[in-house]
């Protein structure tokens, strides 16, 4: 599914995306959860894939951060809206 989010859910990401601490994965532990651009939103020109195991990380470009259980609550909330379910692999 290929959709514009609306503003609100768009604000909502951002804020739950907003002060994240990224790091690169050097030993490929979290490529094991499974990214793809298929499950992903873009926001600002930037793409952000999501875990498709259902683990709390998100990818963007060679970055990862991570999310706590509420914002990885809240963020699935949203996105199901949108036909994203997880885990998806």
């Amino acid at each position: 599914v290929e959709t514009d989010l609306s503003k609100e859910d768009v604000k909502a990401i951002a804020d739950i995306f907003d002060g994240k601490e990224t790091y690169t994965d050097t030993v490929g532990g979290t490529a094991s959860c499974g990214f793809s651009t298929d499950v992903s939103v873009t926001i600002d020109g930037k793409t952000y894939c999501f875990a498709m195991d259902g683990c709390f990380i998100v990818k963007t470009d060679m970055s990862y951060f991570n999310l706590s259980l509420e914002e990885n609550n809240q963020l699935k909330a949203i996105l199901q809206k949108y036909g994203f379910y997880f885990p998806c692999v």
